[in-house]
Order: C-alpha cells, then structure tokens, then sequence
C-alpha cells in the first residue's frame, strides 16, 4: 500500500508540472544533476555517429551542466571500458565514438524520431519464445534489450510479442535482432487473439499506455512553450534546454510502442510530439554546430546529424552551419 501511494504521488505530480508548463509556457528546466557525466558523452557520441568527436568538445559541452574536465575525462575511460565507446578509427587518441554496439542500438534510438514504418494491422501478433536457459544470465539480458529496442514486450516469463503492424516480418525481426547481437535461442512466430477486448487490456499494461499517453499530452505542451521561448534564452541556457530537453524527448518516443489505432487510448499525442520534435531538433543542431564551430574550428562538424530532412536543413541553413552539417537524414522518408 505504501509503495502505491508513494508511486500514485509521484504520477500527480507529473500531472501538476505539466499542467503549469501548458499554462504558463515555461520551459521546463531539468536539474543539473540529471546529466551524469556517462549519459552526456553517450548522447553526444550519439548525434555524431558514426563520426568520432574531440575530446575538447565533450569537455566544453559538458561545463553546460557543471560537469568537471576531469569527471568527464573519467567516463570516458569507463564507458571504453565497459566496451560501449572506443577512440577514433584513425587512432586519433583525443577523440572517441560509439562502439559498434553501441552503434547498432543507437540506430534504433534515432529512428524513434522519425516516422515509423508501419502497415495496417491484420490482427495478427508477432511472437518471440525464448529458448536460453535461465542460468544464462547475460545472453537473457542481452536479449531483452534487443528485444525492447525493436518494440517487443514480455507478459510472461520468456515470452515477448507485440501487434504486427510494423513494416516487420517474422524474418526482418530475426536480422534486426541479429544485429543488435542476437543469434539464436529464440522461435519466431505468428499468433491472434480470439478477444480484442483481450489485446487491449494487453496493451494497456504492457506498454503501460495510460502513463504514456499522459507523458506525451505534457511533453508535447512543453516542447511548444520550449520553442516559442528559445530565441530569447542566453545560449548557454538554449544549449542545455535543448540537449536534456531533446534527449528526454528522443527516450520517450523510443518509448512509443508504435502500436494500432485500435489498441491506443484516445488522445495519443505520439504523432504530434514526433512532428513537432523535428523541427526542435533542427533549432537544437543549429545552436549546437555554432557550438562546435566555436569549441573546434579546424574540425569539420559534418558528424552532427540531423533526425529529420529538408526542415532540419533549412533551420541549419538560416544559421549559417549549412555548409558543415550537411549530413543526409538517418532514414529515407523523413522529409518533413
């Protein structure tokens, strides 16, 4: 009862921070403390990718938040460490980008943003059975991020699904999981259910909707009330707004289950928060390439990459930063 209560307190507060964010349109401001040293240079090496980044740069870009030269220079040798970063592929020794692990997840991460492929739903669910023994602790755990990464929730021990009304077949979900470094202890198969109203209580726990559902009605007032309040932000204050505000959006959106129409409480502002977001990310790359003009101006900054297309370049080149981040979309069709 306890945890409940303190659980359904933390959730009406939400609710009040976003109510008084959608009245006032007061950018929401993200304490510091948020952005450990590791989330930083992860979410930059991220926008970069595959590109590698100087060392000089994640160490200005980190003095935003009030992060030391040297915590910074700590995660960096631990994040190496643990495999999910390396130095550069010239063996430039100051400049570091994601591992190719890291990097196959980060693709899915950014495609979040942008429009997802998806097809009408036949009714039809994709499934994945498990077959790694419990005992195997880090493969069962590698799966599960493999598994979530591509939208799959698990409501029983072994089992994950979810509707198949993604452009995902039974085989393209093997080579994505493939990639994300699952080879094998796992079937695929299609299922159906013989009750809707069934999926839908499904889905409604699995992908916790009601929860999600109220996050982007309140991110999608705030991130209306962060862009009209930008321009008249100090940089400094525009470049960490825009980076933990854009990252907090990014990891939402990764988030969305991206499920039909028929299995989604009404209301679901995903779309909008995805259109929306591609024009915050475009004002967020132009700030941070003059950014990175200013803190290395013999590097070219061609490894920011927009999420989106034409409106992200247009933004970039009104900036004067055209030239340096002309980087294609992640995706073709994401043209806004």
């Amino acid at each position: 009862m306890l945890a409940w209560r303190w659980a359904d307190g933390r959730h009406l507060a939400r609710v009040l921070v976003y109510a008084l964010d959608s009245l006032l349109h007061i950018p929401y401001d993200l304490p510091m403390s948020v952005i450990s040293p590791p989330s930083l240079v992860l979410d930059v090496l991220s926008v970069a990718d595959p590109g590698a980044v100087p060392v000089r740069f994640l160490i200005r870009a980190a003095s935003l938040f009030a992060i030391t030269e040297n915590a910074t220079r700590v995660a960096l040798s631990r994040l190496v460490a643990a495999g999910k970063i390396e130095g550069a592929p010239d063996g430039e020794p100051a400049a570091y980008g994601l591992s190719p692990s890291t990097r196959a997840l980060n693709r899915y991460v950014r495609a979040a943003c942008l429009e997802p492929p998806v097809r009408s739903w036949d009714g039809s669910w994709l499934q994945v059975l498990l077959t790694v023994p419990e005992r195997e602790r880090s493969s069962r755990r590698r799966m599960k991020d493999a598994l979530t990464a591509v939208r799959l929730a698990s409501p029983y021990r072994g089992v994950w699904m979810r509707p198949s009304n993604l452009a995902l077949s039974a085989d393209d979900l093997r080579r994505s999981l493939h990639e994300l470094g699952v080879t094998s202890g796992m079937d695929v198969l299609l299922s159906r259910f013989q009750s809707r109203r069934r999926e839908r209580e499904l889905a409604a726990g699995l992908w916790q909707l009601k929860d999600v559902s109220m996050r982007l009605q309140g991110v999608l007032a705030r991130l209306r009330g962060s862009l009209r309040a930008l321009d008249a932000m100090p940089r400094e204050r525009a470049l960490a707004e825009t980076f933990a505000f854009g990252g907090e959006v990014i990891r939402l959106l990764y988030h969305d289950p991206l499920l039909p129409q028929e299995l989604l409480p009404s209301g679901w502002a995903g779309p909008e928060v995805r259109s929306l977001f591609g024009e915050y990310n475009g004002r967020g790359l132009a700030l941070w390439g003059e950014f990175w003009l200013e803190s290395c101006p013999t590097v070219p900054a061609t490894v920011l990459r927009p999420l989106r297309g034409s409106s992200t370049r247009r933004l970039l080149a009104e900036a004067g930063v055209a030239h340096t981040l002309g980087a294609p979309p992640l995706a073709a069709g994401g043209s806004a």
